[in-house]
């Protein structure tokens, strides 16, 4: 695991969604949310206790970390190994043409000769 670089102080002060990514690139492969969490906490030593009290917010963490993406039903890898058009961002689209609405035709009114 390249959390190697860091000491066990160091690991424990670390973000879990930074471990996951040094995780996940040292793997090379896409791996299930649950592996990766179990990891994390080993790598923190984290108690029963407290995976059950940060599982959630790795979660939410790991969904809203840019460089992380799903590729299946609980599988994450990082998104830098997939190409563009595999990612998909909820994005908007400007090259999409919104259909224009019709012009109402205005009607003439009949001019009345006066005489």
């Amino acid at each position: 695991m390249t959390l190697e670089k860091y000491t066990k102080e160091e690991v424990k002060e670390v973000s879990m969604v930074e471990v996951a990514y040094e995780i996940l690139a040292e793997e090379k492969k896409a791996m299930n949310f649950n592996e990766i969490f179990e990891l994390i906490a080993e790598a923190k030593e984290f108690t029963q206790e407290e995976k059950e009290e940060y599982i959630v917010q790795f979660y939410t963490d790991l969904n809203i970390d840019g460089r992380f993406m799903s590729v299946g039903t609980n599988i994450w890898g990082l998104k830098k190994w997939y190409p563009y058009d595999q990612q998909e961002d909820d994005t908007i689209s400007f090259t999409e043409e919104v259909p224009k609405k019709k012009k109402k035709k205005k009607k003439k009114k009949k001019e009345r000769r006066a005489s």
